[in-house]
């Protein structure tokens, strides 16, 4: 192919930075996936698996899946809501947390990596050039509702740390 399609490009982008991805992460035994969650959580816990699912664009059963593998790995817990009395909230663990720090400082450094080819500038364009596509996709699906950008809370910006379960009483599935 002299001049590849533009899709063909994105996807050959994707998959190798799916692969980078999943492999900067294997140290801290999480996929792409569990990383995706738990740093989704860095600004929004405590909240509920279905605004979950609903933020990343997948189903319910695939975020139970998440929810359900990084808790058996001890990195988040699942408590009943305070303010509403029939939701499950989902928050990390300090176990959790400190996973997540570390999965931060290893995609940072896969990113330096990956993006080294571009300068700043150029980088600084591509991200708004991504931005934009992905704004535009989104309103042709779903115009109705809100883009949300999502972007890595900055180390000053990160919500307070949440307090652990109030109680094992209220912790799901306790007995």
């Amino acid at each position: 192919m002299s001049n590849p399609r533009p899709f063909y490009q994105v996807l050959r982008l994707y998959s190798a930075v799916s692969a980078r991805l999943e492999s900067c992460l294997q140290a801290e035994g999480v996929t792409a996936g569990q990383y995706t969650v738990l740093s989704l959580l860095d600004g929004l816990e405590p909240t509920s698996s279905a605004e979950l699912a609903r933020r990343l664009g997948i189903t319910a059963q695939s975020m139970g899946q998440f929810v359900q593998a990084l808790e058996q790995k001890g990195l988040l817990e699942r408590c009943v809501s305070p303010n509403h009395g029939r939701r499950i909230d989902i928050r990390r663990t300090p176990a959790g947390r400190a996973v997540l720090a570390r999965c931060y400082a290893l995609v940072d450094a896969a990113e330096r990596d990956f993006f080294q080819p571009l300068t700043r500038a150029e980088l600084a364009a591509f991200r708004d050039m991504v931005r934009r596509l992905r704004i535009a996709q989104h309103e042709k699906v779903s115009p109705a509702e809100p883009v949300v950008a999502q972007a890595r809370p900055t180390r000053t910006s990160r919500a307070a740390v949440p307090a652990a379960c109030p109680s094992r009483r209220n912790v799901v599935g306790a007995r």
